[in-house]
């Protein structure tokens, strides 16, 4: 019985001896697979490690290849030359343009001067109402010439001392014009006023009047041109009348 014990202790203790060994062989099996993971893990985080180096420098790469991209874009925006031709084109075709405005000043001065050289009218509307009227009584079927002849004599004792000094007062003088005792200058007035001034005499009697208004001295009649600057009287029987035209005299 002793005897049987102690074969199973011995059995017992060679099992836990193998036992033993297996776990320790074990152990060191797995020590060393962790050494070797281990050493994996260091190696990938150092490709990693080193992945994030190389990209750091892609990004230092991109960063200088950027720089190199955008230096030369400021030469490109300052290239002066293009706007340089459009300005001297813009002068160019500017200086003709300043001469044209110089002509057009001087013609602007040219037609001032000939505005000063005009005539000025030495009448009013009323002085031609009663000189058209009182040459249409007393000359309007006589020659053109005879009109004005009127007109001359009419403004020549305007200026004379010996007449009053304006035409209302000479033509309607006491006793001196004819149309004015019978009526028929207030007629003619009033055609005149009316508008119905304008028969084919009546129309040569405004000329007349007009010319006699603004100065005129002398008439032409059948070739000859006579002053009458000096004639103050017109009749159709005057007596010493220096120059007769048609019906009328005068002196």
């Amino acid at each position: 019985m002793k005897s049987i014990k102690k074969a199973l202790c011995s059995v017992l203790a060679g099992f836990g001896a193998a036992m033993f060994l297996a776990a320790t062989a074990y152990a060191g099996e797995g020590a060393e697979a962790n050494i070797a993971v281990s050493a994996e893990n260091n190696f990938v985080d150092n490709n990693v490690t080193e992945e994030n180096v190389n990209v750091n420098n892609v990004t230092v790469d991109n960063n200088v290849v950027n720089t190199a991209i955008e230096t030369p874009m400021p030469e490109i925006a300052l290239q002066p030359a293009p706007a340089a031709e459009v300005q001297t084109q813009t002068v160019e075709t500017a200086e003709p343009a300043q001469d044209t405005v110089k002509e057009k000043v001087v013609a602007g001065s040219k037609s001032k001067k000939v505005k000063k050289q005009t005539k000025t009218k030495k009448y009013n509307k009323a002085d031609l109402r009663l000189m058209s009227a009182i040459i249409y009584c007393e000359a309007g079927s006589e020659p053109y010439a005879g009109k004005v002849a009127v007109g001359i004599v009419v403004m020549n004792r305007v200026k004379s001392k010996a007449f009053p000094n304006t035409i209302r007062k000479v033509i309607y003088q006491k006793s001196q014009f004819s149309p004015v005792r019978n009526g028929s200058l207030k007629r003619a007035l009033a055609r005149y006023d009316s508008g119905r001034f304008n028969s084919g005499l009546e129309k040569q009697c405004v000329k007349a009047a007009k010319e006699a208004l603004d100065g005129v001295k002398a008439v032409t009649y059948a070739g000859s041109t006579k002053n009458m600057k000096n004639y103050h009287f017109f009749s159709g029987s005057l007596k010493g009348a220096r120059y007769k035209i048609k019906g009328h005299r005068f002196k």
